[in-house]
C-alpha cells in the first residue's frame, strides 16, 4: 500500500533511473525482511499539468509508501510550475524494512516566441538599435495562465553593415504565470546597409547572401561626382533610381565600368552637363524637359574605355542618345570601327575628320534620318580620314556636302535606299572609289558630287532630276556612263559656260542617254568620249554638248530631232558609224554621206562612206 503526500496521472515519459535500498538484516520474509522502494522521476517542460514520480515497492504487499514533494524545502501537493522539485519516498510496514529514497526532477519554463512585429532594416549609424512596427505579441501561453510584456527591446549582434545580422530580444515578463515562460532564442533579423561620405548602398541578395550593391543613394556635396564600381570587396551593379534626385547642384558624374545607368536618377539635377561611361569612354550631355532627361548628346570620347571596335550606344539608362557633337572623333588615331545607331538623328561637323585609323563605318537602318551639322562649306564628316568603307542604313535621306572629300583610301560606300540627295564634293577626291550604286530612290546630285574620284562606271537612276556641275569631271577611271529611262526629265546646273559633268574624263568611252531626258546641257561630255547613245526624247543638244573633240566615232540614235540635225553638230563631224533606232525618217544628210548596213538589236548600221 502506497501512501502518497498527493496522487495525480503521471503523464511524462519515463526517462529517469530507478533506485533500491535494502535493509542491513533480516532473511525469512517475517519481522525485519528487506524490501526494495523504487522512484523514477523525469525533467519536464511547463505545460500546465501536475508532475509526479513513479514509484514502486517490492513485494508488492511490503506496507505502505509514503511520498512527499517538496520545492524549495517547502512542501507542496502538487508539481505544476517550473522549477526544481525533490521527491521523497519511504516504507511503513510491520514485516519490512527498506531505506527510504529521495531523488529530484525540474520543470522548465516553456519556451515561448513573440509576434507581430516587422523589423526595419536601416544604414548603419554606429548604433546596434533595431527598430520596428507592430505591436509584440507572445505566442505559445497555455490557455488560462496570465503572462504579460512589461518590457521589450530589440538589439542587433553588432553595430557593423551587415545583411541577416541576428536581432537580440530582451523580454520581462509579468503576470502570476510569468515564472512558467522564458523567450524562445530570436529568429528575427535585420540588415543594416552601409554608408560613405557620399552615398548610401544597398546590397542584392543572392541565397541570403550579399553579391553585390546598388548606390541607392548620393548624400555628399560635391559637385563632381564618381560611382564606384565595387564596395567592401563586392561590385556595385547599378544606381537606384531615386540616387541623385533633386541634387541641384550635381554638373558632372562618372561611372566606373559595369554600373547601370538609370535616368530617372537625376530628376531634378538642373546643373548636370555631363555623364560620364568609362567603360565605353563617352561623355554624354543630357537634355532636360520638365526636369527629367529626355536624350543624350555624346560630346566627348576618349579615355580608358575608348576601344578600336566603338558602337556609340543608342541610349544611356533609358534615354536615347540622339546627337553626336561637333568634332566628336576627329584627329582620333585609335578607332577603327564605327556603328552609328538609329537613334541619333543630329551629327555634328566633322564627326571623324582626319581620324587616321578609322576602317568602317556603319550606319543602322532608322525610321528618322539624320541632320547633319555644317559649317560654311559643309559637314567635314570624314574628310581626311582613312575611312576604307562606309555604309548608309536605310532611313537616311541625304549625303551631305563635303562628306568624305579627300577620304583617299575610301574604296567601297553603300547607300541606303531611302537616300534622295548627295551634296556638294560629298565624295571629291576619293581616288580609292571605283564603284558606287545610287540607289533608285536618287532625285538630286549636287555640284562636284564624284569630282576627281577613281570611279569607273555610274548609272544615274531614272528618278534623278537635278545634276549639278562639275559632279564626275576630273574621273580619270571613268570609263562608262549610263543615263537609265526615265519618266521626268533632268534639270542640269550650269555656271557661265556650262555644265562640265564629265569634263577631263579622259578614260570615259560609252555615255548613254536614256529615254525621258529632253536636252543635254553645254560641256556635257569630254573630248574623249567615243561612243554615244542619244534617247528619243532629247531634242536639243547645248552649245559644246560634246566640246569641239570631233572624236566622237560611233552614236546611237533613237532621236528624230537630234538626227535631222546631225549634220549641224560640229562635234559630230568624226562619226564614222551611226546606229539608227527602227521608225526614224532617214535624212538626206545620212543618205549621203553614210552607207546602210546590217540590223543589229533593233538599229540599222550607217557607215561612213
Amino acid at each position: 500500500m502506497i501512501k502518497k503526500g498527493f496522487i495525480t496521472l503521471l503523464t511524462a515519459v519515463v526517462l529517469g533511473t530507478t533506485l533500491t535500498a535494502l535493509c542491513a538484516c533480516g532473511s525469512d520474509g517475517n519481522d525485519g525482511d528487506a524490501a526494495k522502494i523504487s522512484v523514477t522521476v523525469v525533467d519536464s517542460v511547463y505545460d500546465g499539468t501536475a508532475k509526479e514520480a513513479s514509484v514502486s515497492v517490492s513485494p508488492q504487499d511490503a506496507g505502505e509508501l509514503t511520498v512527499v514533494y517538496k520545492q524549495n524545502g517547502t512542501e507542496v501537493s502538487e508539481c505544476v510550475n517550473a522549477g526544481v522539485y525533490t521527491v521523497s519516498v519511504s516504507l511503513r510496514s510491520d514485516t519490512y524494512e527498506a531505506q527510504s529514497v529521495e531523488k529530484t526532477f525540474t520543470i522548465s519554463p516553456k519556451p515561448i516566441t513573440v509576434s507581430g512585429i516587422t523589423i526595419e532594416d536601416k544604414y548603419a549609424d554606429g548604433s546596434t538599435s533595431v527598430d520596428y512596427t507592430g505591436t509584440p505579441e507572445l505566442q505559445g501561453i497555455i490557455s488560462g495562465d496570465e503572462v504579460t510584456i512589461t518590457s521589450f527591446s530589440l538589439a542587433a549582434e553588432s553595430a557593423n553593415y551587415g545583411v541577416h545580422k541576428n536581432v537580440n530580444v530582451t523580454v520581462v515578463f509579468g503576470g502570476s504565470a510569468a515564472e512558467n515562460y522564458s523567450l524562445q532564442e530570436s529568429a528575427f533579423t535585420v540588415n543594416f546597409y552601409p554608408v560613405t561620405a557620399d552615398f548610401k548602398f544597398l546590397p542584392v541578395i543572392e541565397n541570403e547572401q550579399a553579391v553585390a550593391y546598388t548606390v541607392a543613394e548620393f548624400v555628399g556635396t560635391g559637385t563632381e561626382i564618381i560611382v564606384p564600381n565595387s564596395f567592401g570587396g563586392l561590385p556595385v551593379s547599378e544606381i537606384s533610381e531615386n540616387c541623385f534626385c533633386g541634387s541641384a547642384s550635381l554638373t558632372k558624374v562618372t561611372f566606373s565600368p559595369n554600373v547601370a545607368v538609370n535616368v530617372a536618377a537625376f530628376e531634378g539635377c538642373s546643373a548636370l552637363t555631363s555623364v560620364i561611361l568609362a567603360d565605353i569612354g563617352f561623355e554624354f550631355r543630357p537634355t532636360f524637359e520638365d526636369g527629367e532627361i529626355v536624350n543624350f548628346s555624346a560630346v566627348g570620347f576618349g579615355g580608358m574605355g575608348a576601344g578600336e571596335t566603338v558602337a556609340v550606344p543608342s541610349s544611356v539608362g533609358g534615354a536615347p542618345v540622339t546627337e553626336l557633337a561637333d568634332h566628336l572623333f576627329a584627329g582620333n588615331g585609335l578607332v577603327v570601327s564605327l556603328t552609328i545607331p538609329a537613334s541619333v538623328t543630329k551629327i555634328g561637323v566633322a564627326l571623324a575628320q582626319n581620324a587616321t585609323s578609322l576602317k568602317n563605318v556603319f550606319f543602322e537602318d532608322r525610321e528618322e534620318t539624320i541632320v547633319w551639322g555644317a559649317d560654311t562649306f559643309g559637314s567635314w564628316t570624314f574628310v581626311g580620314s582613312s575611312v576604307e568603307k562606309i555604309e548608309i542604313g536605310n532611313g537616311i535621306s541625304e549625303i551631305p556636302a563635303i562628306f568624305a572629300t579627300g577620304a583617299a583610301q575610301l574604296s567601297s560606300v553603300v547607300l541606303g535606299s531611302d537616300i534622295i540627295v548627295i551634296g556638294n564634293e560629298a565624295f571629291k577626291n576619293c581616288t580609292s572609289l571605283s564603284q558606287i550604286a545610287l540607289p533608285d530612290n536618287l532625285t538630286d546630285i549636287r555640284n562636284d558630287a564624284f569630282r576627281s574620284s577613281g570611279l569607273q562606271s555610274i548609272t544615274i537612276p531614272s528618278k534623278v532630276t537635278a545634276v549639278g556641275t562639275a559632279v564626275f569631271q576630273g574621273c580619270a577611271s571613268l570609263t562608262e556612263v549610263v543615263f537609265e529611262d526615265r519618266e521626268d526629265t533632268i534639270v542640269w546646273a550650269v555656271d557661265a559656260l556650262g555644265s562640265w559633268i564629265f569634263f577631263e574624263c579622259s578614260a570615259l568611252r560609252e555615255i548613254t542617254i536614256g529615254e525621258g531626258i529632253t536636252s543635254l546641257p553645254a560641256i556635257f561630255a569630254p573630248s574623249s568620249a567615243v561612243t554615244v547613245s542619244i534617247g528619243k526624247d532629247v531634242a536639243q543638244l547645248g552649245s559644246e554638248s560634246f566640246p569641239n573633240s570631233k572624236s566622237v566615232t560611233t552614236i546611237y540614235l533613237d532621236s528624230q530631232t537630234i538626227l535631222n540635225a546631225l549634220n549641224t553638230y560640229v562635234f559630230f563631224e568624226n562619226v564614222a558609224t551611226v546606229y539608227l533606232a527602227e521608225g526614224l525618217t532617214v535624212t538626206e544628210y545620212l543618205t549621203q554621206n553614210f552607207t546602210a548596213g546590217e540590223t543589229e538589236n533593233g538599229y540599222t548600221v550607217y557607215t561612213k562612206n
